[in-house]
């Protein structure tokens, strides 16, 4: 169901790519901040182009250029690199919003949502058990001391 919904956004995204960025900003009202994307903090971008591959058209000899780098432009930023059989995902992240070991636990959830999708593919999303039973008894031990202080009574 995700993919079909993915599909169908992107679909109709293609439909709208050539509306003016601008136009956009200026129909929907948004209040501009020079330092920040305008309309979103998060980006995926799957390329399914092969850019190792040099290629000759017409006599003319096209040369791989490397022109990436590790700045974020964004909030965050997963972009995919399909190579043979294999998709390749590169993780851009703001370092003044997210700390390493977050980034770090991200990818492992990413991972454990891919690696069960692929296994099952009519797995529900929300079925997915993210973490581990040691998390989820700590997680749940905290959440008793929360609600064990909402219980205490005070006398003066």
């Amino acid at each position: 169901e995700l993919l079909k919904e993915v599909k169908e956004n992107s679909l109709q995204a293609y439909d709208n790519q050539s509306y003016q960025l601008e136009e956009l900003i200026e129909n929907i009202a948004i209040k501009r901040d020079i330092s920040r994307n305008p309309l979103f903090d998060v980006i995926f971008n799957l390329n399914n182009i092969e850019y190792e591959v040099d290629l000759t058209l017409d006599g003319i000899e096209l040369k791989q250029v490397n022109l990436e780098n590790d700045l974020s432009r964004v909030d965050l930023s997963l972009v995919g690199f399909e190579s043979g059989s294999e998709i390749h995902l590169k993780l851009v992240y703001s370092t003044k919003l997210f700390k390493k070991p977050t980034i770090k636990r991200a990818i492992e959830d990413l991972n454990t949502i891919l690696t069960k999708v692929l296994k099952d593919s009519s797995i529900i999303l929300g079925d997915i058990q993210l973490l581990n039973k040691d998390e989820e008894k700590y997680i749940l031990n905290e959440k008793n001391k929360v609600s064990d202080l909402r219980n205490v009574e005070f006398s003066f």
